[in-house]
């Protein structure tokens, strides 16, 4: 870990965190992608965890993937790939730290 924040033993330390959730539109295969802005922008690039929430079903959390792409310092684009919610909406949350706002 360099300086005051960043990742050491599975946990992580940083001045700026952001966490909320963005809703994916998914198409007929459970597809779909959706663009979440930072309430603050970062002073670098992000790391991104992203995830399905709870208050989507069951189904959805074991049979679909979410990963975050097109990361900037003001936000990027969440994409679920086979979510077993067809033609609907998922919620994904989300965690970003900037290790870099020293």
């Amino acid at each position: 870990m360099s300086g005051k924040f960043g990742v050491k033993g599975g946990c992580y330390r940083a001045q700026n965190n952001q966490a909320g959730i963005v809703s994916v539109t998914t198409d007929s295969s459970g597809n779909g992608s959706a663009t979440a802005t930072f309430r603050q922008v970062m002073k670098g690039i992000p790391a991104v965890i992203p995830g399905f929430t709870g208050s989507t079903s069951a189904d959805a959390l074991t049979t679909g993937a979410v990963t975050s792409v097109s990361i900037t310092p003001r936000g990027f684009k969440a994409v679920v790939k086979g979510a077993s919610v067809k033609s609907g909406t998922v919620k994904v949350a989300y965690n970003a730290f900037d290790d870099a706002y020293r």
